[in-house]
């Protein structure tokens, strides 16, 4: 069961598989479009979002249903993140990839005493509510659309996660920016507004002269037509000697029908 599109969103919709239902995973995804879901945001952690469910008379629902949802994974602590920050500020391979929107495969080996920054069981979400009739307890069709939109989201934004799991991502900026290779980074010189002086590898051509023609000499030609038609001489073979031989040589592939006009064979396709 996947719902993301990379390797970290994968995960997080792999671990939602293990505790949910297959069917409610199914009907659930149909709940992540931007119909469904009217507003989405996420704030101190706190994912909240309202989804627009669906009229069912069988159960008695005549009138569209408006349903509140919270999410609120578990936190680290404050000591599993300072050390962390500790050990990703001095290791490239850690610190690199997340200005650009990319999760190191590596990145739960800063985490320690057993951490784990995505979610692996059912126990790292503290907080799971619908509003739904259906809650009872587990993860109704609605919360499933929430989460596979919450899968796009940590997608696009992997520093989601580290917000999620209670470190916002303008303390992690901060935090890594006092590191040694934060300040190293930020040091070093800024080379984006130089000029830089690169010799062009296509040669510039001048544009070709125009000519200043005359309508009457452009459909006239550089040359004049001949005043008589060059008469055509005699043909040295008869006809009569091509016509013996049939109308399909020895060498030809007989799809098409020869003929000898003036001394010249011509071909009738």
């Amino acid at each position: 069961m996947s719902g993301g599109r990379t390797w970290w969103g994968i995960r997080f919709m792999e671990t939602l598989a293990d505790f949910t239902d297959s069917g409610r995973l199914q009907c659930g995804r149909s709940y992540s479009s931007d119909n469904r879901i009217l507003p989405c945001h996420i704030e101190n952690g706190v994912v909240s979002a309202t989804v627009r469910g669906k009229i069912n008379p069988y159960f008695n629902v005549y009138k569209e249903p408006k349903c509140a949802i919270t999410i609120r994974m578990t936190p680290l602590p404050d000591k599993t993140w300072n050390s962390a920050i500790r050990t990703i500020g001095t290791k490239a391979a850690l610190a690199a990839p997340l200005p650009i929107n990319e999760m190191p495969e590596n990145i739960e080996t800063a985490l320690n005493q057993g951490r784990a920054l995505l979610p692996r069981n059912r126990r790292d979400f503290s907080e799971t509510s619908c509003s739904c009739p259906d809650d009872w307890g587990e993860s109704c069709k609605h919360m499933v659309g929430v989460y596979y939109r919450l899968a796009q989201m940590i997608d696009q934004e992997p520093l989601l996660l580290f917000e999620l799991r209670g470190m916002p991502r303008d303390r992690l900026i901060s935090a890594l920016a006092k590191t040694p290779l934060g300040k190293a980074l930020a040091e070093a010189p800024d080379e984006t507004d130089q000029e830089i002086n690169v010799e062009p590898y296509f040669i510039e051509l001048a544009p070709a002269p125009q000519a200043q023609l005359s309508y009457t000499d452009f459909w006239r030609g550089a040359k004049a037509l001949p005043a008589e038609d060059t008469p055509l001489s005699a043909a040295p073979t008869p006809a009569m000697l091509t016509k013996k031989g049939g109308p399909y040589p020895p060498f030809w592939h007989k799809e098409h029908v020869l003929h000898r006009i003036h001394g010249r064979i011509l071909c009738s396709c």
